[in-house]
């Protein structure tokens, strides 16, 4: 058994208290948050295909999340808008989740946040659009699911957020740009493991940070950039 290794990856101050965030590595995942309060926004648990381990895990990310977006800024900081991909583009993220976090996983790779053509577009960490389809086999809701009363909220397959720069292009699956980052991530996936499947028997991939940070035109704002 490998020896457990603690890595302190985030903190931050909040109308709600301190937040920190620690993943432990051994030959498990694990997840710790120190953090709990009532969500103000919820996934649909039944979509879970394991109640326990998926359910636990999203739980977490719906907490660090809820807290995340309430993090004090500058009032001069660029931060204008932020994105919770984990609520409106939960599908095709809990279809990642089922698929692929099944139990616990030995190696954990760790992404920064959101980037706006990946994970903001279709939910998935490092999700370039072309990798989901083509190398993890995910796409966002399918036809049935839609209703005719919000229709004209999807923009492929992903709900459109409530509030996004003016200049951003919310596209979820139908989107052509490529995602720099998961695009080459996941090439470089493919090159050493024959399949995705084979991938996410030992591995899991989560970004330690659940939320993506733009400014007033759109303009990504990495954590390490905060003001």
């Amino acid at each position: 058994e490998l020896s457990p290794i603690q890595h302190h990856v985030g903190s931050a101050r909040t109308e709600h208290g301190q937040v920190q965030v620690d993943i432990a590595v051994t030959n498990h995942l694990s997840v710790f948050y120190s953090q709990s309060r009532e969500k103000s926004f919820t996934m649909n648990m039944n979509k879970c295909s394991d109640t326990t381990f998926v359910q636990q895990f999203v739980n977490i990310e719906i907490e660090l999340a809820e807290d995340l977006e309430n993090m004090e800024r500058e009032r001069d900081s660029k931060v204008k808008f932020v994105l919770n991909p984990l609520d409106y583009a939960q599908d095709p993220h809990i279809k990642f989740l089922n698929k692929y976090l099944v139990g616990p996983r030995r190696v954990l790779f760790v992404g920064l946040n959101p980037g706006p053509w990946g994970m903001c577009q279709t939910g998935i960490p490092f999700g370039d659009v072309g990798q989901c389809k083509d190398f993890l086999k995910i796409t966002g809701l399918t036809s049935d699911f839609i209703s005719k009363d919000f229709i004209h909220l999807v923009l492929g397959h992903v709900l459109k957020p409530d509030n996004i720069p003016s200049k951003f292009k919310m596209q979820g699956f139908d989107s052509h740009r490529r995602e720099v980052s998961g695009d080459r991530f996941w090439s470089f996936i493919a090159t050493k493991w024959n399949s995705a499947d084979c991938f996410f028997r030992d591995c899991f991939v989560l970004n330690y940070c659940p939320l993506a940070f733009l400014s007033e035109t759109g303009k990504n704002i990495t954590p390490s950039e905060f003001r």
